[in-house]
């Protein structure tokens, strides 16, 4: 959980534990699915270009643009849910099966443009969504530091990237093995 997060921690969704509909811990450290717009099966995640996504086997050998120039971890914001709202499944660890625990480097981090994903609402202005199923789901790196969020190399080492870093060089930073050229600054 990131401390800066007025949600955490989230530890139920939609109605609660008493509901039925209850889908546990949320928090704001995602993995990578890479530079794409995903979909919420199998078949809309197999071909994602990160390190995880669901059914994913990328093994350290297939990062081939490099583990210090590929992006693995970032974090969002949780989004509280109002009682008889709909779940918003972006940070939940429970259950991937509508893409909630990963993150795209398609956009930028902390962009004004909408995630998009199966459940969500729009409870927090700065990480507003647009529900809907099937493909073109996206969820943004989007934090409270001031300027940027926290993001980890495949490396292991920690950068702070800011929000005006070039969507061409966070899609290449997303990407395993694209051969793009790009970095993330020191």
């Amino acid at each position: 959980m990131c401390p800066s997060d007025p949600t955490n921690p989230k530890l139920n969704s939609k109605d609660g534990p008493a509901s039925g509909n209850n889908q546990g811990f949320h928090g704001n450290y995602l993995l990578s699915a890479g530079s794409q717009t995903y979909g919420t099966t199998s078949a809309g995640t197999a071909q994602l270009n990160g390190l995880s996504f669901p059914l994913s086997a990328v093994k350290t050998k297939d990062v081939t643009d490099g583990l210090s120039k590929t992006v693995a971890v970032s974090e969002i914001m949780l989004v509280p849910e109002p009682v008889g709202s709909v779940d918003d499944t972006r940070g939940r660890y429970h259950n991937n099966m509508h893409g909630g625990c990963n993150f795209s480097t398609f956009h930028t981090p902390n962009t004004t443009v909408n995630d998009r994903l199966p459940y969500c609402s729009n409870a927090r202005s700065l990480a507003p969504c647009v529900g809907g199923s099937g493909a073109n789901h996206v969820i943004a790196a989007r934090s409270y530091h001031a300027g940027g969020v926290n993001a980890a190399m495949a490396d292991g080492a920690v950068r702070f990237v800011t929000n005006e870093i070039s969507v061409q060089i966070w899609q290449a930073v997303g990407s395993r093995s694209g051969g793009e050229i790009g970095n993330v600054p020191e």
